[in-house]
């Protein structure tokens, strides 16, 4: 078996309840660590194969490994796009809250990714669903609010940013959420209301 097929069906074995992601996900954090010793295309091959609605806590890993591989100097990467995009709209919801420090960092890539390619329309769909996913509960801000909004101000489709800026968010929790993330949500989220 080799180290693809390995990778897929180590994840398919360990998706199936709460334990087993406790399992895989400490298994898979040297996956994610500063230096993934896989070839971009051998990432894309495992990501290809995996449901996430099945395996989200074994895609977001093999994404942040692969978010590792992008040099800045690189543009927008179309197969990390359409594997970040997948995630966050099919995946599933209590595997991505699980695994929500993860998904924040393959979002940050995701969001640049988004912005260099010019097509920040791409994202919002995505971003919208990670937000909902994500958050602890609907009145929760995220790290991944101010991304959504930013995205849709670049689009100039504000109507999705409106509905999500409508709803009662009056709530931040500590996991993962710094100043900045708050600040720039209420700075792109006004600049959304006021355009």
């Amino acid at each position: 078996m080799d180290k693809v097929e390995g990778a897929v069906a180590q994840i398919q074995g360990l998706s199936a309840k709460r334990e087993d992601w406790i399992a895989l996900a400490s298994q898979l954090e040297p996956l994610a660590g500063a230096s993934p010793d896989w070839e971009p295309a051998a990432l894309d091959a495992v990501l290809s194969q995996l449901d996430p609605a099945r395996h989200a806590v074994g895609i977001t890993y093999f994404l942040c490994a692969r978010a590792k591989l992008l040099s800045v100097a690189d543009g927008a990467d179309e197969a990390f796009m359409r594997h970040a995009r997948r995630l966050l709209i099919e995946g599933d919801e209590e595997q991505l809250k699980f695994v929500r420090l993860k998904v924040q960092e393959v979002c940050d890539t995701f969001t640049l990714m988004c912005r260099r390619s010019g097509s920040p329309m791409y994202g919002i769909r995505a971003l919208r669903e990670g937000v909902r996913k994500v958050a602890p509960s609907p009145d929760h801000l995220t790290p991944l609010h101010h991304q959504f909004y930013l995205l849709s101000l670049l689009a100039q489709c504000f109507k999705p940013a409106l509905e999500v800026l409508e709803g009662r968010v009056v709530r931040v929790t500590r996991d993962g959420m710094q100043a900045r993330d708050v600040l720039l949500s209420v700075y792109y989220g006004g600049v959304g209301v006021a355009a």
